[in-house]
């Protein structure tokens, strides 16, 4: 059995819980770049290949974070925003 909660607008979540501020070690230590063998930074994460708030987000030790108003498709990688037939093509054709 389903089922839904459907909230009113005032009372969708503003912000995150983000665990990493709560745990009682630090935070797992960072990846390393394959190529320069040196931790991985935000600079190294940075467009094109994550945006720069999602950087802000994973590094952060905040225990609440805001939760960054939403944007319809515009920047979406996945190809939610066209129509199914494109995204398959897409991928032959690439």
């Amino acid at each position: 059995m389903e089922t839904k909660y459907i909230l009113d607008e005032n009372d969708l979540p503003r912000q995150w819980y983000n665990i990493q501020a709560d745990l009682p070690v630090p935070p797992l230590s960072p990846s390393y770049n394959p190529q320069t063998k040196t931790p991985i930074g935000p600079a190294d994460l940075a467009p094109p290949i994550f945006a720069k708030e999602l950087i802000r987000q994973e590094v952060s030790t905040k225990r609440y974070i805001d939760i960054p108003p939403l944007k319809c498709g515009t920047s979406s990688l996945s190809g939610d925003h066209l129509p199914p037939s494109t995204v398959p093509g897409g991928w032959r054709n690439s």
